[in-house]
């Protein structure tokens, strides 16, 4: 019990560490909430949401995993320099080098 409770722990600090070292987070969170006001009407007849509110949080629970892989993997200015987003960068740009 004591080592799932430790686990869960450096889980936690880890995910935590992740987000206060984005230096781009507001921008990421800028360009979501952007996405999900053009998008949510269609988002909640989709899924048959009738709340605005209940609407936006299945949209981000349904896909904030894919804002961040795109943003941190493609948009993002660091990329190829932050550890947090190698692991979001296209295949064949694992390995290179920053372009710039």
């Amino acid at each position: 019990m004591e080592n799932v409770q430790s686990s869960e722990i450096e889980k936690t600090a880890k995910i935590s560490d992740a987000i206060t070292a984005c230096k781009h987070l507001n921008s990421l969170l800028e360009i979501q909430n952007d996405i999900i006001n053009k998008n949510i009407e269609v988002h909640k007849y989709l899924r048959k949401i009738a709340d605005k509110q209940d609407g936006i949080l299945d949209f981000i629970n349904s896909y904030s995993w894919l804002f961040k892989q795109v943003y941190c993997g493609f948009v993002c200015a660091d990329r190829f320099n932050c550890e947090l987003a190698k692991k979001y960068l296209p295949n064949n740009e694992n390995s290179r080098q920053n372009p710039e």
